[in-house]
């Protein structure tokens, strides 16, 4: 079981066009293959505590970063049982780093709309 769940979101265009390019098929071909999604993306974003939005509007990197101080605090606070404030000063950390406690320390479900 996953203390949280992380939804990574793109607009549907954005991951149309990503996967045409990905695997080299048409449109047509995509769009028989998400003719019958398990969930909506409103329905994953409501069942997500969190999420990341991959647009061309937002950048992506900040909201990880963000996201993992968070999840530094819920663990620590978690272990310590004792609430931990937001930590301002802290030196950013290398994307790898986050990745790498993500993967160790986290149990987090991704939820990526795969068409």
């Amino acid at each position: 079981m996953c203390d949280r769940s992380l939804l990574v979101s793109a607009p549907l265009e954005s991951r149309i066009a990503r996967v045409i390019q990905r695997d080299h098929i048409s449109r047509t071909e995509v769009e028989s293959r998400r003719s019958t999604p398990v969930f909506t993306e409103k329905k994953k974003k409501q069942l997500a505590d969190d999420v990341i939005i991959n647009d061309d509007h937002q950048l992506v990197i900040p909201q990880v970063l963000a996201l993992h101080q968070r999840y530094l605090a819920l663990a620590a606070e978690q272990e310590s049982g004792i609430r931990v404030k937001n930590q301002e000063n802290s030196q950013m950390p290398k994307i790898q780093d986050v990745l790498t406690h993500i993967h160790k320390n986290q149990c987090i479900s991704f939820s990526a709309l795969c068409i």
